[in-house]
């Protein structure tokens, strides 16, 4: 019994910690998981139109750096995870187009397959608002 009090203690306190922290914390630098495309649309217009996807989408928009193109998104804590920040960095890629790097972060510890199925959901999410944007 006592075990079941400890482990719901250390969970209670991660939650806190998870939601707790800050987004703009997640836009310092670069985190180690990334996935990126490249669009034709130039910088700003991908910017705006990820911007826009965003804050239509279920992520919430935690952080937003118009001046450098780039923003955070997070999620929640669910009952498999600590919930993520996914920071969203877009930048000049060749002749006219864009490139759009799409990160993760936990909020807490969080390691394995849910890790990669968040990151791929984002991604695939923000990809397919640009390319639908980009044949509008």
């Amino acid at each position: 019994m006592a075990f079941l009090i400890i482990a719901a203690l250390i969970v209670g306190v991660v939650l806190v910690i998870a939601k707790m922290r800050k987004g703009s914390a997640a836009l310092e630098s670069k985190p180690s998981r990334l996935k990126s495309f490249s669009t034709s649309l130039t910088p700003s217009e991908a910017f705006k139109v990820a911007i826009r996807w965003a804050s239509a989408s279920a992520y919430k928009i935690d952080d937003v750096d118009e001046a450098r193109l780039k923003f955070v998104l997070s999620d929640s804590a669910t009952a498999t995870s600590w919930g993520f920040f996914y920071p969203i960095f877009v930048s000049a890629g060749g002749e006219r187009g864009a490139v759009v790097e799409v990160g993760i972060k936990s909020k807490a510890l969080q390691y394995g397959p849910l890790v990669s199925r968040a990151h791929e959901k984002c991604f695939s999410a923000i990809k397919t608002a640009l390319i639908v944007a980009h044949t509008d």
